[in-house]
């Protein structure tokens, strides 16, 4: 890599995979001290992104076209030379000392592939923090009730636990080198928990530190005038690996079961929003749809003429 070198950390690098996040990404760059390296992988080509970064040394940027994230974060591991990889996105803020704490943690725990700060939402202690994800003998997710009572204890030290999402986390590259990297097949939502629970199935865990803190504005990671498009692509993607999680990492009886159960489900929704002529939810529905038909037909997301749309 040709990053500016003089006086930069070289053993930690910071990633950001952007598309299109205007002015927000800016109170982010301003919370990163200078000192680290920063990895741009934009999925944009965006002018306006790039009359930002201009003004960091310590920034580089790169134009990969809308690949989504598991691509962008292969992407940027496969041009890194760094031992620890710290991943963000675009509408974080961090807590002053965050990226050294993370660093320092890690080091302490050798069978550690990924070390968390804990998230906020407005100064609020976000209650999707972490997931509680139970793997089988079989290496097999383990069916749980859903529990109301989601995360609101902040914890007093070090916690190991079974999941946690991409919104900020230190990476040992060499540990998620070894078990192959982020899926590519998932263009957005669910590769971080699918990259949690591979881990954890190679023994490796996965560390919560209260001593690092970061602020999320949720669902902000873009422009105001994308919010449409962005919908759009929320709606197509989760669904469509929700189901591609659930084939990979539950039974085969379960994954059929699940893929039926969602399919009727938002064709019913389809046929009743349109007697209702809710036009809003019917699009929603129509969209989540056709996610279903597409993972059945074996497409993705670019063949689907929301793709166009989004």
């Amino acid at each position: 890599m040709d990053f500016i070198k003089n006086n930069t950390n070289q053993e930690t690098t910071i990633i950001i995979p952007t598309y299109y996040p205007g002015e927000k990404i800016v109170k982010l760059l301003q919370s990163i001290s200078s000192k680290y390296q920063i990895f741009i992988v934009d999925n944009g080509n965006d002018p306006e992104l790039k009359n930002i970064v201009q003004h960091y040394s310590n920034i580089k940027h790169y134009i990969v076209g809308d690949v989504g994230l598991g691509k962008s974060f292969n992407f940027a591991l496969s041009n890194i030379s760094s031992a620890y990889a710290f991943i963000t996105q675009p509408d974080v803020t961090l807590f002053e000392g965050s990226i050294d704490t993370l660093v320092r943690t890690i080091k302490k725990y050798p069978n550690a592939a990924i070390v968390a700060p804990l998230y906020f939402e407005k100064n609020i202690y976000s209650p999707f923090d972490y997931y509680d994800l139970k793997i089988s003998k079989l290496k097999k997710i383990v069916p749980q009730k859903k529990f109301k009572n989601l995360k609101n204890i902040l914890p007093e030290g070090d916690i190991s636990v079974e999941a946690v999402n991409s919104t900020a986390l230190l990476i040992d590259v060499e540990k998620i080198l070894s078990i192959g990297g982020w899926d590519d097949n998932f263009y957005t939502y669910l590769e971080d928990i699918d990259l949690c629970l591979r881990l954890r199935q190679k023994g490796y865990e996965i560390i919560k530190s209260p001593l690092s803190k970061i602020d999320h504005t949720g669902f902000s990671s873009h422009k105001e005038e994308n919010k449409n498009k962005m919908d759009i692509s929320r709606n197509w993607n989760f669904c469509w690996s929700s189901i591609y999680f659930c084939k990979k990492h539950r039974t085969q009886l379960f994954f059929f079961k699940y893929l039926f159960k969602i399919t009727l489900k938002y064709l019913f929704k389809i046929i009743l929003n349109f007697i209702l002529n809710n036009k809003k939810k019917l699009i929603i529905y129509q969209i989540r749809f056709d996610a279903c038909v597409k993972f059945i037909l074996g497409k993705r997301f670019a063949e689907s003429k929301w793709k166009k749309l989004s």
